[in-house]
């Protein structure tokens, strides 16, 4: 299913047997059954807030139903927009009976679906017995995977865990081997293909993800058209400058940046819902604007749109937990030796949330813009580092899209 945020909020809706509510036991994979400790429904508000805070204390927290498990920071390529290389690789590789924790403490918060990803979760030799203590719990889940790895037993092992697997996502950033590997290195496109095929013949259909850069926004009509030969959807998002030492040359300028956004929505409504990400929203974003649909339409009690502890969180390879994949080096507290709950509730991860929710109006550049009110603030991943009040994402920042082309449009504005 296209991870899309109507897939997400529908998934959010499912509460059936097995669930963390009905307190049903779960069988582990290599032996027997017991009750996992779980929270009981009178613990949690309808909005899945936790109940019990003391009076006058801190507001109450909203636990997050979806996780990002990076189960290895290895990879087998290298690619120069990775995040996680970025950041050094990420020592400290937990084995699975470690990650059964972490998924015990997941399934207590009631979490719904976890995304196993890494590095390339199938450098692992174990990946087998992680993925195993996932389907045995009560968590829908998808994988994230450049493909290079999987054969017929990988293909045959992810099609064994239907119907608790809901996607497998194929990193895909070139309509060719030229193009392809020019990101992720020699011989990386034929290799991924070929897992794609294996992936196939086990009855998956997998979706794609393009990280868009100067090195293949070229491209995309092109990149759309094999991913959907191949495979159910694609999700377009822009290189990300979110690590240490990524290279500033693979950002879009402003200009290739709305280019880049318009030609993927026309893709989007070409192809009728099979193409997403960020490049889609944005010109979508923009249209809107242009109509007059969107104006005032911006929410003014927070900064940024930011899911990271409200709706995601991440789990490092270590059981380091982070808001998010692109913002990593910010460690909020540790699985299993905490609970979720409590690390949500800790001064981190509140300080976390009251920087992003911080008004944008708090920042100068952005309280006198014509265009504040239908601004969403977007992702805080890349002005995160910026000393005081965080600034606009500029890959969400409308002035910047269309000072793109008409500078003499926005200068009037």
């Amino acid at each position: 299913m296209p991870p899309d945020r109507q897939a997400q909020e529908e998934k959010r809706n499912i509460i059936g047997a097995g669930s963390p509510l009905s307190g049903d036991r779960v069988g582990k994979a290599g032996g027997g059954s017991r009750r996992l400790p779980v929270r009981t429904q009178s613990q949690f508000d309808a909005g899945g807030l936790l109940r019990g805070q003391e009076p006058g204390g801190p507001p109450p927290v909203r636990l997050p139903r979806d996780a990002s498990l990076l189960v290895t920071g290895k990879c087998n390529l290298s690619c120069p927009h990775c995040t996680v290389s970025s950041h050094g690789g990420m020592e400290g590789m937990l084995a699975p009976g470690e990650w059964a924790r972490i998924l015990d403490r997941l399934v207590e918060a009631r979490l719904l679906s976890v995304t196993v990803g890494g590095g390339e979760p199938f450098t692992r030799p174990d990946i087998a017995s992680i993925l195993s203590e996932v389907a045995s719990r009560p968590l829908r889940f998808s994988v994230n995977t450049n493909a290079t790895l999987i054969g017929r037993r990988e293909a045959a092992l992810l099609a064994s865990f239907r119907p608790r697997l809901d996607s497998v996502t194929v990193s895909l950033d070139g309509p060719d081997a030229e193009t392809h590997d020019r990101v992720r290195g020699s011989g990386a496109f034929d290799a991924a293909l070929g897992g794609v095929e294996c992936l196939l013949a086990e009855g998956i259909r997998p979706g794609f993800r393009c990280t868009v850069s100067t090195l293949n926004a070229g491209c995309l009509a092109e990149v759309v058209d094999l991913a959907l030969e191949m495979g159910d959807w694609i999700i377009l998002n822009p290189f990300l400058e979110s690590g240490p030492c990524l290279p500033a040359g693979l950002s879009l300028d402003p200009r290739a940046f709305r280019e880049s956004c318009e030609a993927a929505l026309e893709l989007a409504e070409r192809r009728k819902g099979r193409v997403t990400g960020t490049l889609v929203e944005m010109a979508a974003d923009a249209r809107a604007f242009g109509s007059g649909r969107n104006r005032g339409a911006g929410d003014r009690r927070k900064g940024h749109s930011c899911g990271g502890c409200a709706n995601i969180v991440t789990v490092l390879p270590d059981g380091g937990v982070a808001p998010c994949d692109h913002l990593v080096s910010l460690r909020l507290g540790s699985l299993p030796g905490s609970s979720l709950s409590a690390i949500m509730e800790s001064d981190a991860a509140r300080a976390f949330r009251a920087r992003v929710e911080a008004p944008l109006a708090e920042n100068p550049e952005c309280a006198e813009c014509f265009f504040f009110d239908a601004c969403s603030g977007g992702c805080p991943a890349i002005p995160w580092n910026l000393p005081g009040p965080l600034g606009p994402d500029p890959l969400s920042c409308l002035k910047r899209y269309f000072e793109a082309s008409r500078p003499e449009e926005s200068a009037r504005r």
